[in-house]
Protein backbone atom coordinates (compact mmCIF):
# COMPACT_ATOMS: atom_id res chain seq x y z
CA UNK A 1 0.00 0.00 0.00
CA UNK A 2 3.02 2.06 0.78
CA UNK A 3 4.19 1.62 -1.96
CA UNK A 4 1.35 2.65 -4.14
CA UNK A 5 1.14 5.82 -2.11
CA UNK A 6 4.50 6.30 -3.40
CA UNK A 7 3.64 6.08 -6.67
CA UNK A 8 0.84 8.84 -6.95
CA UNK A 9 2.75 11.30 -5.47
CA UNK A 10 4.48 13.14 -7.79
CA UNK A 11 6.59 16.58 -8.19
CA UNK A 12 3.51 18.25 -9.66
CA UNK A 13 1.49 16.73 -6.53
CA UNK A 14 4.13 18.33 -4.01
CA UNK A 15 3.84 21.86 -6.10
CA UNK A 16 0.15 21.62 -5.99
CA UNK A 17 0.17 20.98 -2.10
CA UNK A 18 2.28 23.59 -0.97
CA UNK A 19 0.34 26.23 -3.46
CA UNK A 20 -2.51 25.27 -1.54
CA UNK A 21 -1.04 25.53 1.45
CA UNK A 22 0.98 28.70 0.96
CA UNK A 23 -2.71 30.28 -0.52
CA UNK A 24 -4.04 29.32 3.04
CA UNK A 25 -1.47 30.71 5.09
CA UNK A 26 0.71 32.79 3.25
CA UNK A 27 -1.53 36.02 2.47
CA UNK A 28 -1.26 36.43 6.90
CA UNK A 29 1.96 35.85 6.59
CA UNK A 30 3.44 37.80 3.60
CA UNK A 31 1.33 40.83 5.95
CA UNK A 32 3.75 40.58 8.20
CA UNK A 33 6.87 39.86 6.74
CA UNK A 34 6.70 41.08 2.75
CA UNK A 35 4.68 44.12 2.83
CA UNK A 36 6.91 47.56 1.35
CA UNK A 37 6.60 50.05 3.31
CA UNK A 38 9.80 51.97 2.34
CA UNK A 39 12.69 51.96 -0.68
CA UNK A 40 15.41 50.64 1.73
CA UNK A 41 13.36 46.94 1.71
CA UNK A 42 14.40 46.73 -2.14
CA UNK A 43 17.25 45.82 -2.97
CA UNK A 44 19.33 48.67 -4.77
CA UNK A 45 19.99 46.89 -8.29
CA UNK A 46 16.09 46.52 -8.45
CA UNK A 47 15.65 49.91 -7.25
CA UNK A 48 17.98 50.79 -10.33
CA UNK A 49 15.77 49.32 -12.37
CA UNK A 50 12.58 50.41 -11.14
CA UNK A 51 13.97 54.42 -11.72
CA UNK A 52 12.25 55.96 -14.73
CA UNK A 53 14.75 57.86 -16.60
CA UNK A 54 15.15 61.21 -16.10
CA UNK A 55 12.63 63.83 -18.67
CA UNK A 56 13.66 66.22 -20.38
CA UNK A 57 13.72 70.04 -19.50
CA UNK A 58 10.07 71.98 -19.35
CA UNK A 59 9.60 75.21 -20.79
CA UNK A 60 10.48 78.02 -19.05
CA UNK A 61 7.79 79.41 -17.20
CA UNK A 62 6.38 83.30 -17.12
CA UNK A 63 7.57 85.60 -15.02
CA UNK A 64 6.39 86.05 -11.17
CA UNK A 65 4.97 89.04 -10.13
CA UNK A 66 7.84 91.68 -8.44
CA UNK A 67 7.92 90.98 -4.88
CA UNK A 68 7.26 93.83 -1.52
CA UNK A 69 10.64 95.63 -1.29
CA UNK A 70 12.34 94.55 1.51
CA UNK A 71 13.90 96.37 4.58
CA UNK A 72 17.27 98.25 4.13
CA UNK A 73 20.15 96.95 4.66
CA UNK A 74 22.78 98.33 7.15
CA UNK A 75 25.17 101.23 6.32
CA UNK A 76 28.51 100.04 4.46
CA UNK A 77 31.80 101.46 5.83
CA UNK A 78 33.07 104.94 5.01
CA UNK A 79 34.85 104.96 1.96
CA UNK A 80 38.04 106.30 1.16
CA UNK A 81 38.64 110.42 1.43
CA UNK A 82 38.31 112.22 -2.11
CA UNK A 83 40.90 114.09 -3.72
CA UNK A 84 40.38 117.93 -2.79
CA UNK A 85 38.61 119.39 -5.85
CA UNK A 86 39.49 122.37 -7.55
CA UNK A 87 38.05 125.57 -6.98
CA UNK A 88 34.97 126.64 -8.21
CA UNK A 89 33.73 129.79 -10.07
CA UNK A 90 32.98 133.17 -7.94
CA UNK A 91 29.13 133.59 -7.16
CA UNK A 92 27.29 136.61 -8.37
CA UNK A 93 27.70 138.96 -5.98
CA UNK A 94 24.44 139.37 -3.99
CA UNK A 95 22.24 142.17 -3.48
CA UNK A 96 22.80 144.86 -0.40
CA UNK A 97 21.52 144.03 2.58
CA UNK A 98 19.10 146.28 4.60
CA UNK A 99 20.86 148.39 7.26
CA UNK A 100 20.96 146.77 10.32
CA UNK A 101 19.63 148.15 13.76
CA UNK A 102 21.83 150.35 15.85
CA UNK A 103 24.08 149.22 18.24
CA UNK A 104 23.80 150.08 21.69
CA UNK A 105 25.37 153.10 23.24
CA UNK A 106 28.96 152.66 24.36
CA UNK A 107 30.46 153.55 27.86
CA UNK A 108 31.78 156.26 28.01
CA UNK A 109 35.77 156.27 27.36
CA UNK A 110 38.37 156.79 30.06
CA UNK A 111 40.02 160.20 30.89
CA UNK A 112 42.77 160.80 27.96
CA UNK A 113 46.49 160.23 29.46
CA UNK A 114 47.93 161.59 30.37
CA UNK A 115 46.24 165.25 30.36
CA UNK A 116 42.63 166.06 30.23
CA UNK A 117 40.51 169.05 28.43
CA UNK A 118 41.35 171.98 30.84
CA UNK A 119 43.72 170.23 32.89
CA UNK A 120 46.70 171.31 34.09
CA UNK A 121 50.38 169.99 32.56
CA UNK A 122 51.10 166.98 34.99
CA UNK A 123 54.06 167.30 37.37
CA UNK A 124 57.28 166.21 35.61
CA UNK A 125 55.88 166.45 32.10
CA UNK A 126 57.09 169.02 29.39
CA UNK A 127 55.54 170.93 26.58
CA UNK A 128 57.77 172.98 24.05
CA UNK A 129 57.32 175.56 21.98
CA UNK A 130 59.70 178.25 19.08
CA UNK A 131 60.01 182.20 19.52
CA UNK A 132 61.55 184.19 17.20
CA UNK A 133 61.75 188.75 16.80
CA UNK A 134 62.90 190.88 14.04
CA UNK A 135 63.86 194.87 13.69
CA UNK A 136 61.25 196.74 15.40
CA UNK A 137 60.50 200.11 15.11
CA UNK A 138 62.83 202.43 16.64
CA UNK A 139 62.34 205.52 19.14
CA UNK A 140 64.78 208.06 19.20
CA UNK A 141 67.30 205.20 18.66
CA UNK A 142 66.02 202.87 21.06
CA UNK A 143 64.57 199.10 19.88
CA UNK A 144 62.29 197.66 21.87
CA UNK A 145 61.60 193.88 22.00
CA UNK A 146 58.97 191.80 23.85
CA UNK A 147 57.92 188.53 22.18
CA UNK A 148 55.11 186.64 24.12
CA UNK A 149 55.72 182.96 24.62
CA UNK A 150 52.31 180.63 25.46
CA UNK A 151 52.14 177.66 27.26
CA UNK A 152 49.44 175.26 24.85
CA UNK A 153 48.58 173.33 28.64
CA UNK A 154 48.54 176.35 31.73
CA UNK A 155 50.39 174.91 34.61
CA UNK A 156 48.86 174.65 37.54
CA UNK A 157 51.14 177.47 39.16
CA UNK A 158 53.78 180.19 37.81
CA UNK A 159 57.00 180.15 38.02
CA UNK A 160 59.58 182.91 39.62
CA UNK A 161 62.63 184.38 38.00
CA UNK A 162 65.06 182.15 39.60
CA UNK A 163 62.94 179.56 37.52
CA UNK A 164 63.07 180.88 34.25
CA UNK A 165 66.70 181.09 32.39
CA UNK A 166 67.86 182.44 29.05
CA UNK A 167 70.51 180.14 27.22
CA UNK A 168 72.72 182.19 24.55
CA UNK A 169 73.38 180.82 21.06
CA UNK A 170 75.77 177.52 21.47
CA UNK A 171 75.94 177.91 25.17
CA UNK A 172 74.98 174.69 27.48
CA UNK A 173 72.07 175.17 29.97
CA UNK A 174 73.18 175.42 33.55
CA UNK A 175 70.99 174.87 36.65
CA UNK A 176 67.22 174.11 35.83
CA UNK A 177 68.58 173.40 32.21
CA UNK A 178 71.62 170.80 32.92
CA UNK A 179 72.81 170.11 30.18
CA UNK A 180 70.40 171.60 27.62
CA UNK A 181 71.21 172.87 23.88
CA UNK A 182 69.34 174.71 21.14
CA UNK A 183 70.01 171.63 19.23
CA UNK A 184 68.70 169.40 22.07
CA UNK A 185 66.58 172.17 24.52
CA UNK A 186 65.38 170.51 27.91
CA UNK A 187 64.28 171.70 31.28
CA UNK A 188 64.43 170.46 34.85
CA UNK A 189 61.32 170.19 36.63
CA UNK A 190 60.02 173.10 37.50
CA UNK A 191 62.33 175.37 34.79
CA UNK A 192 61.48 177.23 32.09
CA UNK A 193 64.35 177.25 29.64
CA UNK A 194 64.21 179.58 26.63
CA UNK A 195 67.32 179.06 23.84
CA UNK A 196 68.74 180.75 21.26
CA UNK A 197 69.31 179.20 18.17
CA UNK A 198 70.34 182.28 15.79
CA UNK A 199 70.83 186.21 17.31
CA UNK A 200 71.54 189.40 15.55
CA UNK A 201 72.79 192.38 17.47
CA UNK A 202 70.62 190.96 20.38
CA UNK A 203 71.80 189.04 23.33
CA UNK A 204 70.60 187.35 26.53
CA UNK A 205 71.47 189.46 28.53
CA UNK A 206 69.37 192.14 27.14
CA UNK A 207 66.59 190.45 27.64
CA UNK A 208 64.10 189.49 30.45
CA UNK A 209 61.16 187.86 31.30
CA UNK A 210 57.79 188.85 32.49
CA UNK A 211 54.28 186.89 34.28
CA UNK A 212 52.01 188.40 32.17
CA UNK A 213 49.39 188.22 34.75
CA UNK A 214 51.19 189.87 37.53
CA UNK A 215 53.88 191.98 35.43
CA UNK A 216 56.53 190.43 37.74
CA UNK A 217 59.78 189.05 36.72
CA UNK A 218 59.45 185.34 35.76
CA UNK A 219 56.69 183.06 34.15
CA UNK A 220 52.64 182.43 34.95
CA UNK A 221 50.40 179.50 34.50
CA UNK A 222 49.78 180.00 30.15
CA UNK A 223 53.02 181.15 29.98
CA UNK A 224 55.60 184.83 29.83
CA UNK A 225 56.74 187.60 28.09
CA UNK A 226 60.34 188.43 26.66
CA UNK A 227 61.17 192.44 26.78
CA UNK A 228 64.35 194.36 25.99
CA UNK A 229 65.51 197.22 25.00
CA UNK A 230 68.77 197.57 22.62
CA UNK A 231 70.16 200.49 21.23
CA UNK A 232 71.44 198.44 18.24
CA UNK A 233 69.67 198.58 14.95
CA UNK A 234 68.00 195.91 13.05
CA UNK A 235 68.51 193.01 16.41
CA UNK A 236 66.80 190.16 15.64
CA UNK A 237 66.65 186.35 16.63
CA UNK A 238 65.08 183.19 16.83
CA UNK A 239 64.42 180.01 19.66
CA UNK A 240 62.83 177.25 21.20
CA UNK A 241 61.56 176.76 24.70
CA UNK A 242 61.25 174.17 26.69
CA UNK A 243 58.91 174.31 30.37
CA UNK A 244 58.40 171.19 32.94
CA UNK A 245 55.42 171.35 35.26
CA UNK A 246 56.78 171.49 38.88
Amino acid sequence: MLSALRRRITPGTVIATVALVFAMTGGAYAARHYLITSTKQIKPSVLKQLKGAVGGKGATGATGASGARGPAGPSGPAGPKGETGGPGAPGAKGETGAPGAPGAKGETGKAGSPWTVSGFLPSGKSETGVWALSQLPRDAGVGKVKIAISFPIPLENGLDENHVHIIGEGETGGEGCEGGTSEAPTADKGNLCIYFFSADLMTPAELATVNMETSEPGAGKTGTALTGITLKEDADGTGEWVVTAP
